[in-house]
């Protein structure tokens, strides 16, 4: 939400772009709720039968990271947005946005992972697990440090003025 209304600010930008970086955000929270509750579902009674823990855990996972698309769509609106500021102090430096869209770049091979049952394009791959996992904490961090140096900076210039 901060994000999506600091984005609002930025001259030059269609409206279009915060609300699809919004909605990328609140359908990317449901895929990151789901999974957890689905993991907790299959742990819950460990004197469940083997195959259905194990359907559980399969479904959790995929849930987990297949569905690449809500966070790809939020990383693109970013970029575009910091991309089309042109004013001589833009609202969020330009590598924030190149740095969006090497995040939506990394999170792709999740989409494979239904064709993979082992290797690093497996579930628990290098491609779709290790790889994905580090730049999502990565990115998560980056946002907030973004949102956080861009409302400190108007803190600031509303003291000053």
């Amino acid at each position: 939400a901060g994000l999506s209304s600091q984005m609002l600010r930025i001259p030059g930008r269609p409206i279009a772009l915060s609300i699809l970086q919004a909605i990328g955000g609140g359908v990317g929270l449901v895929f990151l709720l789901l999974p957890t509750i689905i993991l907790g579902i299959a742990a819950f009674r460990p004197e469940r039968s083997p195959d259905t823990t194990q359907a559980l855990h399969d479904v959790g996972w995929i849930v987990a990271f297949m569905p690449i698309v809500p966070f790809v769509l939020q990383g693109l609106a970013i970029a575009f947005a910091v991309l089309q500021d042109a004013t001589p102090e833009p609202f969020y430096p330009r590598w924030f946005a190149y740095a969006n869209i090497w995040a939506c770049v990394l999170f792709v091979p999740g989409g494979v992972l239904l064709f993979f049952k082992t290797g690093p394009l497996a579930y628990n791959g290098l491609f779709v697990f290790w790889i994905p996992f580090i730049i999502f904490g990565a990115w998560i961090l980056l946002l907030a440090w973004a949102v956080r140096r861009a409302a400190v900076r108007d803190l600031a210039v509303s003291r000053a003025g």
